[in-house]
């Protein structure tokens, strides 16, 4: 081979590795427009993914969002022992926004088993092989408080939430006042299948209607009077 095919051959290869490590998006925002149960495992969810980056139609010369079909949603925060699973229902994930990762190999393969493979096609950073990542990219409008100093909060649906942190209730002892006064309760002297007599609890001295209170200050804490 001549100097001058090599030269041509080491410039084609410059500017395709240009492209794919310049050009070529590896993360990118998007939004999950249809959930779908995978074939190979039903505890896995396969969604369908709009991209928030849009692409030009090169034939109308407009912008339309991409469209990313059958990507596996990951989920964070998983060992072999411990994982955080949010609701995976069609309704709680339409419209979610994910952050989409895309290999730089084929993934066909590890999409079906989920394990280690060989792959069988040099195909690089193509969006075919992406996986989307729950929370990776911020949403927002999902939380419209803003957060508070050493206060975790779980939302589930709008206007419910559970907060933990900086509130002064004591959820283990809160737990055990109510499971002392029902532990403790009486039937009223002579009367069978009547009201329970509930006392105060013996740990905190407090009554299960001040215990229902320090319960219902714990969801929505600032909607509380």
């Amino acid at each position: 081979m001549s100097e001058e095919s090599e030269s041509m051959e080491d410039a084609i290869e410059s500017v395709v590795r240009r492209v794919l490590y310049n050009e070529v998006s590896t993360f990118f925002p998007g939004i999950i427009k249809a959930v779908k149960t995978s074939p190979h495992n039903p505890n896995t969810k396969i969604v369908d993914v709009t991209s928030a980056f849009l692409r030009v139609d090169p034939e109308t010369n407009t912008t339309k969002p991409r469209q990313i079909q059958s990507v596996p949603l990951v989920l964070p925060a998983r060992t072999n022992t411990f994982m955080i699973r949010p609701p995976l229902d069609e309704k709680s994930l339409v419209g979610a926004y994910v952050g989409l990762i895309v290999s730089n190999s084929y993934l066909a393969n590890w999409k079906k088993t989920g394990g280690s493979v060989l792959p069988t096609d040099g195909r690089k950073y193509h969006f075919a092989d992406a996986v989307a990542l729950m929370g990776y990219y911020p949403d927002l409008e999902s939380w419209t408080t803003a957060p508070k100093e050493n206060t975790a909060q779980i939302k589930v649906k709008p206007g419910t939430f559970l907060e933990i942190g900086n509130s002064k209730t004591d959820i283990p002892r809160l737990i055990a006042d109510v499971m002392d006064i029902f532990s403790t309760a009486q039937s009223p002297s002579g009367t069978t299948g009547g009201l329970l007599v509930l006392s105060p609890s013996s740990i905190s001295g407090k009554t299960l209607a001040q215990l229902v209170a320090e319960f219902s200050n714990l969801f929505n804490p600032d909607a509380t009077p």
